[in-house]
C-alpha cells in the first residue's frame, strides 16, 4: 500500500490513502504522538482500529443490524463480511479497505484524497446513499489538521454519522500521571452494551486522573469549538473540534498507554435511533474538521 509523508518544519505525518486515509504516524521533533494498539496489517485485514482511522459510514456501535433513514430500510445482516463487529454489534462501519481513496492533490505539507463508490461497491450495500468523500490532511508546526467533506451526489439525502478514532500517546510520563479534560457539558447515559439510552446527565470532566481509571464514554454539548485534552509529563495534546463535530467519545482502557479522543459527527447509534442525526441535502456538502495540537 502506498504511504504518503507530509511535513512542515519538525512536524511529520504518514498517511495511507488506500485505508481510508489512515494516519499511521504523527511526529513532532522526532517524537511519535500516536499509539498503534494494532498493526497496520491487522487494521487492513480486520479493521482493528489503530493510529488515526476514519470510521465510516458510522462511528462506534449500532444496536441492531437494521436501520431506516428517510424511509430507506437497510438490512446489514447479509453483509457481515464487509463490516467490523464488537461482539455481535456492528461497529465503526465498513472494513477500511472498502474506503480506498485516491490521491487528488498533494504538496510538501498537505494531502487531499477522494473516494466516490460506484453503485456495486461494498459501501453502498450497507449505506445506500450515493456520496463522495474528500479528506484533506495537513501539518503545520506541532499540529495536524484533518478536514472531511461528505457530498450528496444523487437525489437522495445522505445521513452524517462518521467519526475518527485518534489513539494518542504523550511522549513522556506514565499513563497513571496523565489527566483528561473535556469541554463537554453533557455525558450520554449508556446501557450495558455501551449504546446511548437517549438520556443525558451533566458532565464536568476537568483534569481527571487516569490512575486506576478507564473511559469508554460518550459526550455532547461540546461548545462552539470543542476541546478534548490529555496532559502529562509537561506536555498537552489537544483535539480541537473546529467544525462539524457535535459529539465525542473517550476511550482509555486501564493499563493501556494511550487515550482515544474521538471526534464524532453524531452520537453512537444515530443511524438506528435517529438522535441528533443530520443529513446532507442532494448536491450539498457537509464539512467536518479537527486539529490535534501538541503544547
Amino acid at each position: 500500500m502506498e504511504t504518503v509523508d507530509i511535513a512542515n518544519a519538525g512536524t511529520r505525518a504518514t498517511v495511507i490513502p488506500a485505508l481510508g486515509t489512515l494516519i499511521a504516524s504523527f511526529q513532532v521533533d522526532g517524537q511519535e504522538l500516536l499509539a498503534l494498539p494494532a498493526s497496520v496489517d491487522d487494521y487492513a485485514r480486520d479493521g482493528k482500529a489503530t493510529a488515526i482511522p476514519l470510521l465510516f459510514p458510522w462511528a462506534n456501535r449500532l444496536e441492531t443490524s437494521r436501520y431506516a433513514v428517510d424511509g430507506r430500510n437497510v438490512d446489514l445482516s447479509e453483509h457481515g463480511d464487509l463490516m467490523q463487529f464488537n461482539g455481535n454489534l456492528p461497529i465503526h462501519g465498513v472494513l477500511p479497505r472498502f474506503v480506498g481513496m485516491s490521491v487528488a492533490d498533494r504538496s510538501e505539507d498537505e494531502l487531499t484524497a477522494a473516494f466516490e463508490p460506484a453503485a456495486d461497491e461494498p459501501v453502498l450495500r450497507v449505506f445506500p446513499f450515493p456520496h463522495r468523500l474528500r479528506v484533506r490532511v495537513s501539518v503545520r508546526p506541532a499540529a495536524l489538521t484533518v478536514e472531511t467533506t461528505l457530498t450528496a451526489t444523487a437525489d437522495r439525502r445522505v445521513p452524517v454519522s462518521f467519526g475518527y478514532h485518534p489513539y494518542l500517546a504523550l511522549p513522556e510520563g506514565d499513563r497513571d500521571d496523565w489527566t483528561v479534560s473535556l469541554s463537554a457539558r453533557e455525558q450520554l447515559v449508556l446501557d450495558d452494551r455501551l449504546i446511548p439510552t437517549g438520556a443525558t446527565e451533566p458532565a464536568d470532566v476537568h483534569a481527571v486522573s487516569l490512575r486506576g481509571r478507564s473511559f469508554d464514554d460518550g459526550y455532547g454539548r461540546l461548545g462552539e469549538t470543542g476541546t478534548l485534552r490529555v496532559q502529562g509529563g509537561g506536555r498537552t495534546l489537544t483535539v480541537l473540534l473546529e467544525e462539524g463535530y457535535s459529539h465525542a467519545q473517550v476511550y482509555a482502557p486501564e493499563g493501556k498507554r494511550f487515550v482515544a479522543l474521538e471526534p464524532m459527527t453524531a452520537p453512537t447509534n444515530a443511524l438506528v435511533s435517529g438522535n441528533a442525526l443530520r443529513e446532507v441535502e442532494p448536491g450539498d456538502e457537509f464539512v467536518a474538521r479537527f486539529t490535534i495540537r501538541l503544547d
